[in-house]
């Protein structure tokens, strides 16, 4: 998965955790978490390529 899939999987889970209502708590704890999950991945996601470059520079031999 992608960071761009995942952001929009979280923007997705938190409209429906806001459009659940006030009425029933529980409907919109799953979607929450759900959009925080989501959320969580999408971050580390987006991260992930900042810390290979990272990695890639320290290493002896590595182009960059």
């Amino acid at each position: 998965m992608s960071a761009p899939l995942l952001a929009f999987l979280t923007a997705l889970f938190a409209f429906w955790a806001v459009d659940a209502g006030d009425d029933d708590p529980a409907a919109r704890a799953v979607p929450a978490a759900l959009a925080l999950a989501f959320g969580v991945l999408a971050v580390l996601a987006a991260a992930h390529p900042l810390v290979f470059v990272r990695c890639r520079r320290r290493r002896p031999g590595g182009r960059g």
